[in-house]
């Protein structure tokens, strides 16, 4: 399991959450803010592969984002900025 940084970063209103699955699997997503709020939530059944999400976050103020992935028990988180 891999998840990588999204792009761009910083962005204004979307941007794009790359990962890959070494096996098919049910994949939750989330999003929270610098508090800890989750603001975004996705879950989704993927195949095996290179795999990548687009996320709409205009309606969301400026700052410091976390997003995370979570597969099989396992889970990966990184930082954004929405400017």
């Amino acid at each position: 399991l891999v998840l990588e940084q999204n792009y761009p970063n910083p962005f204004t209103k979307q941007t794009t959450i790359p990962f890959i699955l070494p096996n098919a699997a049910h994949v939750h997503f989330f999003v929270m803010d610098a508090m800890g709020h989750i603001v975004y939530r996705d879950h989704r059944f993927y195949q095996a592969g290179n795999h990548s999400l687009n996320i709409d976050m205009e309606a969301y103020p400026a700052g410091f984002y976390y997003y995370g992935i979570e597969v099989d028990g396992q889970r990966q988180m990184r930082k954004m900025i929405l400017k």
